[in-house]
């Protein structure tokens, strides 16, 4: 009798158990696996847009310059740069077979 009581106690209680545990364990580290990828590609999105924005500064910075060297030689003052352009410009154009 105590076979008995003994095989339904460990087949009806602690098996269950058992496969829920093991079940529980199997997600959790298919979680823990998920939560590594997710903050692998985290990390290489922030490299990324790092990167971007430190392209996009550049990008600004060299714009702004380009901006202030027109500037000055559109300004009054800086009229004979301008001449000076388009009379290096002709030049050349005159002296090359490659006439603009």
């Amino acid at each position: 009798a105590y076979l008995v009581y003994r095989a339904l106690v460990t087949t009806g209680i602690v098996a269950p158990f058992d496969l829920l545990f093991d079940d529980l364990r199997r997600k959790e580290a298919r979680l823990e696996e998920h939560l590594r990828l997710v903050s692998q590609r985290t990390e290489e999105l922030e490299l990324a847009r790092d990167k971007a924005e430190a392209a996009d500064l550049a990008q600004r910075e060299s714009e702004a310059a380009v901006r202030k060297k027109l500037a000055a030689l559109l300004e009054p003052e800086g009229s004979i740069g301008v001449l000076a352009v388009l009379s290096f410009r002709r030049n050349l154009a005159s002296t090359s077979a490659w006439a603009c």
